[in-house]
């Protein structure tokens, strides 16, 4: 084949593949939500989009070139697929890895070395936007989000390994917190001793049977200066939590932590003796989260 044709091939299989990007991603800002940051890498990929139609048009007046340009289109309409598994594959790697290290380490730790990860089971599930990447902003279908747990987890490991409490219904590990998988008679003796003992606590707020007493047992510790309170990106459930530990609010500052903590900007606080010190980003996404908790170690 000529070089010609050659480049009138990779030409075409841009030009099908940024149309097919440019037109998905006008349906899902026009459908869904507009979104500026989408629409400044429209705005960049516009020459590459034009460039690759001119070198493609090349091939429209030949035979070769038509046929060489159906086979561009051919392989642009893989490319999403294939992109998806290579993904998922990566996920999956990431998750057996993870896993692997839990276990390795899990058995080595001793209640000092450790940081206790407290919250609702509600919030497990809970996922944060990929931090802002070229493939981030243009996760039309939602495929590259994070769990917050993972996130504050992976932060919290530079320091020391975190350990929590296993959620009865689930029935395997995940990434994220080391799980202790323990009996109703058993569970709150063990957070009780690791409030005591564990080097940092943190502390994910929102509305749950047994945050109230694990609120308590954190002041009768005498714990509140080594707990990392974090504000999940939606702050209903940590202002129900405020509502609910009056004396948590007060320390936090009163209807001052409240307005803060209203305002969406609060990705965690923490409580230095007889001030608060919140660590405020208007993005919501894993890189926000990311310096808030480097913030907040160096803090507690």
């Amino acid at each position: 084949m000529e070089t010609r044709h050659f480049v009138i091939g990779i030409a075409g299989v841009g030009f099908w593949s940024i149309t097919l990007i440019v037109l998905s991603t006008t349906a899902y800002l026009i459908a869904v939500k507009p979104n500026p940051r989408i629409t400044a890498y429209m705005v960049l990929i516009a020459p590459t989009l034009v460039l690759s139609y001119v070198w493609a048009s090349d091939g429209w007046d030949t035979d070769t070139g038509k046929l060489v340009l159906a086979i561009g289109a051919i392989i642009s309409v893989w490319i999403v697929p294939v992109f998806g598994i290579a993904l998922k594959a990566y996920q999956s790697f990431r998750y057996a890895f993870g896993l692997a290290r839990n276990a390795i380490i899990k058995d080595k730790l001793r209640d000092e070395n450790r940081i206790l990860l407290l919250r609702s089971f509600a919030l497990d599930e809970m996922t944060l936007r990929r931090s802002p990447t070229l493939f981030g902003n243009f996760d039309v279908f939602g495929f590259l989000r994070i769990r917050l747990e993972e996130v504050l987890v992976r932060e919290c490991f530079l320091v020391a390994p975190v350990i929590a409490v296993a959620n009865p219904s689930e029935t395997q590990d995940r990434l994220g917190a080391l799980r202790e998988y323990l009996s109703d008679d058993r569970w709150q003796p063990f957070v009780s001793d690791q409030i005591a003992a564990s080097r940092r606590i943190i502390f994910i707020l929102g509305k749950g049977n047994f945050t109230g007493w694990e609120t308590d047992k954190i002041l009768e510790a005498n714990a509140v200066d080594k707990v990392v309170f974090v504000v999940p990106p939606d702050p209903e459930s940590a202002l129900r939590y405020l509502e609910q530990n009056p004396e948590v609010c007060s320390l936090a500052g009163g209807e001052e932590a409240i307005k803060l903590v209203r305002s969406g900007r609060v990705r965690c606080f923490v409580i230095r003796g007889n001030e608060a010190v919140f660590v405020v980003n208007k993005r919501k996404e894993e890189l926000a989260y990311i310096l808030a908790m480097r913030r907040a170690i160096t803090l507690n």
